[in-house]
Formats: structure tokens, C-alpha cells, sequence
């Protein structure tokens, strides 16, 4: 894949991760009524997996997986605006990558054409290429795991 289109994947992955937790409880809110739930059995605790699953990949996992990307991204050139204190915020970070996506598909290619650029963990080296493709190929995992639970639960919806 050239790194324009990693870059249209990833846009497409996060505007299906926004689509999806726009119908859904936040991973906090949920956490809250399961304790107010362990708390008083009589509360109604009412969710789903799909919505479980929404929540956490979209306020936990995809975050960090987007967080190693911006870090991998801003070392060569600081393209988007994160900080490793802050919490991404999924249209934020769309809206910056969609308005600098030339300068971050140059970054995507300029890594993937050198083979020098290696990213070293323990005994093992690596091309920093395939170390960026492996956390984009999660990314999109996720969105795609996402995707399917809303579209689960927005069948789920239509049926009652």
C-alpha cells in the first residue's frame, strides 16, 4: 500500500470509530453503572456486548493505537497537535489529519522508501515501515470490529 492510501484507510477507519460511539455510553459511563450496579442489584443495568465493545476500542485501544502513529508521524515532521499527557479526541485528530494530508502521506512515504529507518526493541531490528503498517493494520481491525457491532446494534434497534 503506498502511503496515501494507509492514510485514506486510516481516515475512513476513524470516521467509521466516531460514527460508531456516537450511539454509545462512553467506556467511563459504562464502568459507572457497573459499579452503581454491583453497588444496588436493583438498578437497571441495560447495555450490550456490541456496545461494551464500541466503548472500550474507541475510548481505550484505538486512542493508544492513533497515539503511537501521531508519535511515529510528529518525529518527522510535528504534523498533528498531541501531547502525551492529553486523551485523543477522535474528531480533532480526523479534522488535523484530513487538513494535512499531503504532509503526512510525504511522511508515510519517506518512511517507507528507507530501509534505514529501522526501529530497534530487545534483539530485534526492524524497518520502521512495517513497525507504522502493523499499528495502522490494527487501527483498522479495530475500526472494522467496531464498524460491525454498530452495524449489529443499529440492526438491533431497527427490530424492536
Amino acid at each position: 500500500m503506498t502511503g496515501t492510501e494507509l492514510l485514506n484507510r486510516l481516515v475512513d477507519d476513524i470516521k467509521k470509530v466516531i460514527q460508531a460511539k456516537s450511539i454509545t455510553r462512553s467506556h467511563a459511563q459504562l464502568m459507572a453503572d457497573m459499579i452503581t450496579y454491583a453497588r444496588n442489584p436493583n438498578f437497571e443495568f441495560n447495555h450490550s456486548i456490541e456496545e461494551s465493545w464500541i466503548s472500550l476500542t474507541s475510548d481505550i485501544s484505538f486512542p493508544s493505537d492513533l497515539a503511537v502513529f501521531t508519535q511515529v508521524i510528529n518525529y518527522f515532521e510535528p504534523i498533528i497537535d498531541y501531547s502525551k499527557e492529553d486523551k485523543i479526541n477522535l474528531e480533532v485528530f480526523l479534522q488535523q489529519l484530513e487538513s494535512n494530508k499531503q504532509k503526512v502521506a510525504g511522511v508515510f512515504q519517506k518512511i517507507k522508501d528507507n530501509e534505514n529507518l529501522v526501529f530497534i526493541s530487545g534483539q530485534q531490528i526492524e524497518p520502521l515501515f512495517n513497525i507504522l503498517k502493523e499499528r495502522l493494520d490494527y487501527i483498522h481491525a479495530d475500526a472494522s470490529s467496531v464498524n460491525n457491532c454498530y452495524q449489529s446494534l443499529m440492526q438491533k434497534r431497527k427490530e424492536q
